[in-house]
């Protein structure tokens, strides 16, 4: 089985900001989830060399995690289109990336907001493709059309199945299993918060645009619904603008067979404290099913 983990890690090695103590507590909690693939967003870098700061970034918390993150020598990272990145790293002892298949998304030239960067590993001759994508906590538009980018990446005509984790910042397209979030807080007596304004879209209902085009012509699928997996928050466990939402998710490419989704869990409160906003979501993947 593999465990396919993905996190937002709230600004990490920030070298404007140091939190060395925090950084640390970040790296235990990932190295106590054991990832045998991890997409992570929020690495961080600023100009004028954010490429070679990212990718820094990504080497660091490779080394802190005993994790590859290179192919020939590039590191698995795309930049996003301010000072927060994204990337891919994985364990090489059982896994191995392929060359020639790294594909980054960025501001320039698929105008995302932040970014994706999409990978294909070999796991004991059993192919998949991994993304790690971060979409805007402030613009629906962006999102919708970011989503076709990520789509982009994964969801090849040729090449393996895939799965495709971030921090999506707004809600999924099931209604049911992801309800609105902001009237019962207000029914609860909270005040209106400007930020959740833009998780709305003109017309004044909640924006679910870009779930809504990755899960339907898009033909990708959430994977705790794949697994038959509770609801749970990914975000609100530490003081936030926003209500408890599930806005970390992993989605299926329309080629990965759904009986390889085993399982997927939010990592518990108590293992993630304050360390990141963000709580890690781990699918567990029968690797035998992949094609």
């Amino acid at each position: 089985m593999l465990r396919i983990t993905t996190a937002n890690l709230r600004d990490i090695y920030d070298p404007d900001r140091p939190d060395e103590e925090r950084w640390a507590r970040v790296e235990a909690m990932l190295d106590t989830i054991q990832p045998d693939v991890l997409a992570v967003q929020e690495l961080i870098a600023r100009e004028p060399d954010k490429r070679d700061g990212a990718a820094d970034a990504l080497r660091k918390l490779g080394s802190a995690l005993g994790m590859s993150c290179e192919v020939d020598g590039e590191p698995v990272v795309a930049v996003g289109g301010g000072i927060h990145h994204v990337a891919v790293l994985w364990r090489s002892d059982r896994i191995s990336a392929v060359p020639g298949t790294v594909q980054r998304l960025e501001r320039s030239p698929a105008g995302m907001w932040h970014s994706c960067v999409a990978v294909d590993l070999d796991v004991n001759g059993h192919a998949i493709r991994i993304g790690s994508t971060h979409l805007s906590p402030f613009d629906g538009l962006s999102r919708a059309q970011d989503a076709r980018q990520v789509h982009r990446a994964m969801a090849r005509t040729a090449g393996p199945c895939g799965l495709v984790g971030g921090d999506w910042n707004s809600l999924s397209s099931d209604v049911q299993f992801d309800p609105d979030p902001y009237a019962p807080a207000i029914e609860a007596g909270r005040t209106w918060d400007p930020d959740w304004a833009y998780q709305y879209r003109a017309d004044g209902e909640l924006d679910r645009d870009a779930a809504r085009w990755l899960e339907g012509p898009g033909g990708m699928r959430d994977c705790v619904m794949l697994a038959g997996g509770d609801w749970a928050p990914t975000v609100g466990h530490v003081p936030d603008a926003h209500p408890p939402r599930r806005i970390d998710r992993w989605l299926a490419t329309p080629a990965m067979p759904a009986a390889a989704i085993t399982d997927v869990q939010v990592a518990p409160l108590d293992l993630v404290g304050d360390a990141s906003d963000h709580r890690p979501v781990v699918v567990t993947v029968d690797e035998a099913r992949l094609p």
